[in-house]
């Protein structure tokens, strides 16, 4: 194995954190002190200065105890609003090692690998034709700008997913308590993630089972699944508990949510998965498909479903707050995809994986420049 200490590698992990650091604190400070006030990260802000006063948190989340704690226990929006800023920005941070570390054997080239690195972090849908140059709202994307809690949690599932596939090679106990662990860290950053990846969990434990390894798959749901329970149960009546009786829970509704915006789900779809469709395709071709690409797929369409099925009732229905378990399977999708695929032989099923990946990276490019002089950065 390559030593990871090599100039180019060092070269390109240094190029990304920089550039990560510099884009992100730019558009966080942005939102935070510059934009409309009913943005997601200022209301966030607004929500942490509210509960810290009061003392009264949010149950469904502890990322506003963590900016609290972060800020050095400040009650000043103006304190909380730079803690954001700097959380924010060391979880892009974060995520970005987490892409260059990953993509390390792609390349000797710092340029090439760099490239690549930088392509799978700013990538957003391609362009459509009903809402040029908008991308972002009625479509799934890999990245997000705007919305802190999915901020910090796309770096966290990717690493409890990395840590699954660790996992699952010989399901032993002690990366089992690691990866229950980690799924109870992440549904109290943001349950959404945790929702879709419980049943890849079960499905692959059942798999296992039928193929006669039962006492290890049977240790392995119980280990995982007993402890996040009870989580998500306290996080549920935390949640929906004094309205349990009404309507603002969760409701079965295909489709009415995403429908709301995008007049066309099916091409909405395409545009967000071209590269990793494109790719998928020349990866089977190459026989080269990979058990993480299988996890990730599957996520993917678990998080598909549930967003096409499922929304909140009341008020929070037009949040479409099941969204953003498919923007976090989709940034894995990427991440895992990118490193398959570039790991093939030079073709031109490749150059066109290429030229689609680069189509999305553009879109991300434009989108992120937008977001600096609209109201709401999720019209960009």
């Amino acid at each position: 194995m390559e030593k990871i200490h090599q100039t180019y590698f060092v070269k390109a992990l240094v190029a990304t954190v920089l550039i990560s650091f510099i884009f992100s604190m730019a558009s966080f400070y942005h939102q935070a002190f510059n934009s409309h006030p009913h943005n997601d990260i200022p209301t966030h802000i607004y929500l942490t200065a509210k509960a810290a006063v009061k003392g009264e948190w949010p149950g469904y989340t502890i990322y506003h105890r963590l900016i609290f704690l972060f800020s050095g226990f400040s009650y000043h929006a103006k304190t909380l609003g730079v803690a954001t800023v700097g959380f924010l920005t060391a979880c892009v941070v974060l995520r970005s090692v987490i892409t260059v570390w990953l993509f390390k054997s792609l390349s000797k080239s710092f340029w090439v690998l760099t490239a690549i690195s930088f392509a799978n972090i700013l990538a957003m849908p391609i362009f459509n034709w009903w809402c040029f140059p908008s991308v972002y709202l009625g479509q799934l994307t890999p990245t997000v700008w705007h919305n802190p809690t999915t901020i910090v949690s796309m770096p966290l599932a990717a690493l409890l997913f990395f840590q699954y596939s660790k996992m699952r090679e010989d399901l032993n106990v002690k990366d089992t308590i690691i990866t229950s662990a980690m799924l109870i860290g992440n549904t109290l950053i943001k349950p959404n993630y945790t929702l879709i990846f419980i049943f890849v969990i079960g499905a692959d434990m059942i798999f296992r089972m039928l193929k006669g390894d039962a006492r290890k798959a049977l240790i392995t749901i119980s280990i995982t699944s007993i402890p996040l329970i009870l989580v998500m149960a306290c996080l549920y009546l935390q949640t929906y508990g004094d309205n349990i009786n009404d309507t603002s829970g969760v409701q079965i509704k295909p489709f009415e949510v995403w429908l709301r915006y995008s007049p066309n789900i099916f091409a909405s779809l395409l545009l967000s998965l071209a590269y990793p469709i494109i790719a998928a395709v020349s990866i089977l071709r190459k026989k080269v498909w990979t058990s993480e690409l299988s996890i990730a797929w599957a996520a993917l369409i678990i998080a598909v479903l549930q967003f096409s099925l499922f929304s909140e009732g009341g008020q929070r229905w037009t949040d479409a707050n099941f969204v953003w378990g498919c923007h976090i399977t989709l940034f894995i999708l990427f991440l895992v995809t990118t490193k398959v695929f570039f790991s093939i032989s030079e073709s031109r099923e490749k150059l066109l994986g290429k030229a689609i990946l680069s189509l999305h990276a553009i879109a991300g490019i434009v989108f992120y420049i937008r977001s600096f002089y609209l109201l709401h950065p999720y019209w960009a």
